[in-house]
């Protein structure tokens, strides 16, 4: 499916009162996955121990060592520190979701709650199919 295919099923599945905004994070989201299939289905991946601990280290210490406002507010600096001299609200906004998603991820992925990658090979080729 091309790109240009792809944003009018996007179109096509948002309600009539979808927002640029939310028809733009739909495709981006959309944009995400498929490189993640793509990483997936090319070997580029990183086992989820290691990143895990790659993210406590940089948090500066292991989540038994703080308390939750502690580790917050650490994670929020490092957030803050990252973004460049000219981020705008936006770009804080966004920095935080993304910051969000992947703790929500990792959660996912201690509580089991994942799909297998045939699974999700299997959702894919019935939503978009290859010719």
């Amino acid at each position: 499916m091309t790109a240009k295919e792809q944003l009018r099923s996007v179109l096509d599945e948002l309600p009539d009162e979808a927002s640029l905004e939310d028809i733009v994070h739909e495709f981006y989201l959309r944009s995400v996955m498929e490189r993640g299939i793509d990483d997936v289905e090319t070997g580029r991946l990183i086992p989820h121990e290691e990143v895990k601990r790659d993210f406590l280290q940089r948090a500066g210490a292991s989540s038994t060592e703080l308390d939750a406002k502690e580790q917050l507010r650490r994670q929020v600096h490092q957030l803050a520190d990252a973004l460049t001299e000219s981020a705008t609200w936006d770009d804080v906004l966004y920095a935080v979701y993304m910051r969000q998603a992947i703790d929500e991820g990792l959660a996912d992925i201690d509580a089991g709650r994942t799909v297998s990658h045939e699974s999700l090979e299997r959702s894919r080729a019935k939503r978009s199919p290859r010719h």
